[in-house]
């Protein structure tokens, strides 16, 4: 387990190196502020496992690079031991609410850090454990969609993304509005521009982790508003707002959406970038969504697209 140990004190850094080598991590990076700290995390090409952080630094405190810590991706779950005085205990809550998960207060007694630290390793072990997993998760994914061929006109379940709904699940919700009376609700469809080109370009492994990709950007958008989205297929969303307001504006979210995957760097195996476009269809309410198939939702907006100021739900139901 890599350990970074940031403090302004010589004497407490030198006493944590020799505490941290008895109690057997022989692994450990010295600071001697927060600045100092950051620069280190910054540019070291191995991730730390833990952190050891005084509260009480010059130029950047502990509190800060804690937090400045946390903003990285690849720390956002990795142990953060805050060092703190006595009368520094006022600065606990803080830290905790900068995303540190636990602290020593100084005079420490050894036990006592070794029981933070048995604490650090077995959260440590758990994330290995979780990222192994999630590497033969991805693995087995990747060989499923090799195996079975995705198709561009395939709808997908794609977990954990919040506002998500497969189309089967969508078609039912749609249905449930029918039958309880709730047909207020407004629809779009967000279709990718040039999308034959995109799959042909990726395979069906690559384009399908394009669509988890886009999926990702659409649900940062579309959920601070409290709206649902589905994938149905040949590169087309629908989002729609289930609560049934009225007055709600939609207009923006393909341009938004787009923004958003823009900052994702998407590129090809070749390391070309993506081209990311979006059309958008008008908003359209239940009874417009009520009778239309998949394949129709699939080309509203390349309808609208091409006949601007026309009605984008002239497609006759298949």
């Amino acid at each position: 387990m890599r350990i970074l140990v940031a403090d302004d004190d010589g004497a407490i850094l030198e006493l944590l190196s020799i505490a941290l080598e008895v109690l057997g991590f022989d692994s450990v990076t010295l600071a001697r502020d927060g600045a100092e700290a950051l620069d280190i995390v910054r540019s070291s090409k191995a991730e730390f496992d833990c952190f050891l952080l005084d509260i009480q630094m010059p130029r950047m405190d502990g509190i800060e690079l804690c937090a400045s810590i946390r903003a990285r991706p690849e720390y956002r779950s990795t142990p953060i031991v805050m060092l703190t005085a006595m009368s520094d205990r006022k600065y606990i809550e803080r830290s905790l609410a900068a995303g540190a998960t636990d602290y020593v207060t100084k005079p420490f007694e050894i036990m006592d850090l070794k029981a933070r630290l048995n604490s650090a390793t077995q959260a440590y072990k758990l994330a290995q454990e979780g990222r192994a997993m999630t590497e033969r998760l991805h693995a087995l994914a990747d060989d499923l969609v090799h195996r079975n061929g995705v198709e561009l006109g395939d709808t997908f379940d794609i977990e954990d993304v919040p506002g998500y709904l497969n189309f089967d699940k969508f078609k039912g919700l749609v249905k449930d509005f029918g039958e309880c009376g709730m047909r207020h609700a407004e629809f779009v469809v967000l279709q990718i521009s040039d999308v034959a080109s995109i799959y042909n370009a990726c395979g069906p492994a690559g384009y399908f982790n394009f669509i988890c990709d886009i999926s990702d950007a659409i649900s940062e958008v579309v959920t601070q508003d409290g709206f649902l989205f589905s994938y149905v297929g040949n590169g087309a969303f629908v989002v729609f707002d289930p609560r049934s307001r009225q007055g709600i504006d939609m207009s923006d979210i393909g341009a938004d959406v787009e923004a958003t995957a823009a900052t994702l760097g998407l590129v090809f195996s070749n390391g070309s970038p993506i081209p990311i476009r979006l059309q958008q269809s008008d908003a359209f309410g239940f009874k417009d969504m009520s009778m239309r198939s998949r394949e129709d939702l699939t080309r509203l907006s390349t309808v609208h697209s091409a006949n601007s100021g026309a009605d984008p739900f002239v497609v006759q139901a298949v």
